[in-house]
């Protein structure tokens, strides 16, 4: 099993938010969210940063 990159603790309410982001993503274009997506459905800062700025890759 692969680390986590984040050293940030993750509440089970925030994992459990991007969980069903995914699969809603997946429902309505059949296609996973990329990060800035999830970021905004989430209103969380999945890159580390400002919720809905993540950085591009």
């Amino acid at each position: 099993m692969t680390e986590n990159a984040s050293t940030a603790p993750v509440s089970v309410d925030e994992t459990e938010k991007v969980r069903l982001a995914v699969f809603r993503g997946f429902t309505r274009t059949g296609r996973a969210p990329s990060v800035p997506e999830l970021s905004a459905l989430t209103a969380l800062a999945l890159d580390g940063g400002t919720p809905g700025t993540a950085h591009p890759a």
